[in-house]
């Protein structure tokens, strides 16, 4: 694992063009961040000194030259922190040589910015992701991601609680949208607001290009066998050429987004749903046994 690790920081300090020594070791520095910034502060003493001492600077080229070097020391701790969770999360099959330069480079210029550590804990997890797939993250969601604060983040991980799969899709079918967020928001609004989702919470992750909501009418899948399943469960929906999935759907960018996501199980989420689709009129079966809706 180690040579991943070495592989990994290589390339982005050859991508980059990040100069800072990056080792094996560097969850021993970012552990500590007064340590870090000690490192970083040490190999900007002697730039900072030819700054004060320039003669062909002013006072207010001198200041502006030295804030930029501040703000590039906590650039540098967020990324090296983003850097520790890919680190410590890569699989023994990654190999950072799949990254693309172009995108790496987007990354971790983007990863700059992201101070919030649960923020931080989603980049450096699709990092790692994308050691294996590097289609896991798409430009445009790098950019979504760094426009999203922590409560958007807890309302898309709220959503993904309601997420089903689609077997009809092939699992090695990686360029279609096989899981669905099955929310019946306009049947329960309220049971939905005591799990978080609200309607100007769903509303800001449609603006974010996270989701598609339509509160007037449901999606639908073009089928007349729908088999979906969660954690424990399968459910086999016949419908007349197609079955309606709720309110809401994954866009391209949020279906690769949950993927990172952990899987959560709650019976009554689909107890609920069984119920909405046999009131809808379809035939209904769980785990092969057929359901009435009650």
């Amino acid at each position: 694992m180690s040579d991943i690790i070495d592989k990994l920081l290589d390339k982005i300090v050859d991508v980059t063009g990040i100069l800072y020594p990056f080792t094996s070791t560097i969850k021993n520095i970012t552990d500590n961040k007064n340590e870090l910034r000690d490192l970083h502060r040490e190999l900007d003493r002697e730039y900072k000194k030819n700054i004060l001492e320039g003669r062909d600077l002013d006072d207010f080229q001198r200041a502006v030259l030295i804030s930029s070097i501040n703000q590039s020391t906590k650039k540098f701790y967020n990324q090296v922190k983003i850097l520790n969770v890919a680190c410590n999360n890569m699989n023994d099959s990654a190999d950072p040589n799949l990254l693309d330069d172009d995108w790496l480079f987007y990354f971790m210029n983007k990863a700059a910015l992201i101070s919030d550590e649960q923020m931080r804990n989603t980049w450096g997890s699709i990092l790692a992701e994308a050691c294996d797939d590097p289609k896991i993250c798409s430009k445009s969601l790098i950019n979504t991601l760094s426009l999203m604060n922590k409560n958007h983040a807890e309302t898309f991980k709220c959503i993904c609680k309601f997420r089903l799969v689609n077997m009809n899709i092939p699992a090695d079918d990686k360029d279609r949208i096989s899981y669905y967020p099955v929310i019946f928001f306009g049947k329960n609004a309220q049971g939905y607001a005591n799990h978080g989702l609200t309607n100007r919470r769903i509303l800001e992750l449609e603006h974010l290009g996270l989701i598609d909501l339509d509160s007037n009418k449901e999606f639908v899948v073009y089928t007349d066998l729908l088999k979906l399943r969660d954690r424990k469960n399968s459910v086999e929906i016949i419908g007349d050429g197609k079955v309606e999935i709720g309110n809401i759907t994954f866009t391209y960018d949020g279906f690769l987004l949950q993927k990172i996501i952990e899987n959560y199980y709650d019976s009554k989420i689909m107890d609920f749903n069984i119920q909405v689709w046999c009131h809808k009129g379809y035939q209904v079966y769980r785990n092969g046994k057929k359901q009435n809706g009650e």
